[in-house]
């Protein structure tokens, strides 16, 4: 079991669940596997689900419940056999929300990388981390080792065939980055889909999603833009589409969007 720190306000807390899915006979090529977890009051959360037997992650996240649950970790675990989110709960209510994995069978080479960047003290930083043994980029997942963070930007690059990452550490001391990439062969990512970027007010909440074409599925997703909070809530059941929510805790105007990475 992983315990939570004490940060801040929130008091620690650590909540570890999982679903082992059994597969039918034949292993489909890819499922979205979800656990459902309630956060109490004032604390960090911390959840993990697992794909199917024969099955590998892609991609995943967490999130729902309240526009103020914030996504501190995202990440795949255990080799690639499932996926790993802490979120804060700053509320004062319990909130239901959920760690959700995009899993793939017949995928090939398939690695989980890492690389480190520092992160500034109260202020925005960002790293990379290349898939360099081989395989494309599919995914990946950012946090540190602080969860007094909000992250920001999260996304695959084909044309550097790496995984982006950026977060704002609201700490007042240095702290580090750790992004993760998810690499492999056996799916072809032929499209990179973003929403049109939208602008949140100070203190506002803003949705947006990005849509997979005909007779693609989703590999991965995450955020792109300048807001600081956001919670990522679950893909939608045909598997085609992504979607964020995020929350302006800044004193200006920031922008987002959502972006999606398919493939066949």
């Amino acid at each position: 079991m992983r315990s939570s720190k004490l940060l801040g306000p929130l008091v620690a807390a650590a909540m570890i669940g999982g679903v082992s899915l059994q597969p039918a006979a034949a292993v489909p090529r890819t499922t979205t596997v979800r656990y459902f977890v309630t956060a109490e009051a004032h604390k960090y959360w911390h959840a993990f689900t697992h794909c199917p037997s024969g099955m590998l992650a892609t991609g995943g996240g967490g999130g729902g419940g309240s526009s103020e649950v914030r996504l501190v970790s995202t990440q795949a675990i255990d080799g690639g056999t499932g996926w790993d989110v802490t979120i804060a709960n700053p509320t004062d209510h319990s909130v239901v929300f959920s760690v959700y994995a995009i899993c793939y069978s017949g995928l090939t080479n398939y690695q989980v990388r890492t690389e480190t960047a520092a992160a500034a003290p109260n202020d925005v930083s960002n790293g990379w981390s290349d898939c360099t043994l081989g395989g494309k980029v599919l995914g990946g997942g950012v946090w540190a080792d602080t969860y007094n963070v909000s992250l920001r930007e999260m996304s695959a690059s084909q044309p550097r065939n790496a995984y982006f990452g950026q977060l704002r550490n609201w700490d007042s001391v240095p702290r580090t980055m750790t992004i993760q990439t998810i690499c492999a062969n056996g799916i072809t990512p032929d499209a990179f889909v973003t929403d049109l970027y939208e602008d949140v007010a100070p203190g506002q909440n803003g949705i947006s999603e990005a849509t997979c074409p005909p007779n693609r599925t989703i590999i991965s997703g995450g955020p792109l833009g300048s807001s600081t909070v956001m919670s990522i809530p679950d893909p939608q059941p045909d598997v085609t589409k992504w979607m964020i929510s995020v929350r302006n805790e800044t004193s200006s105007t920031e922008r987002f969007a959502a972006t999606v990475l398919c493939g066949i």
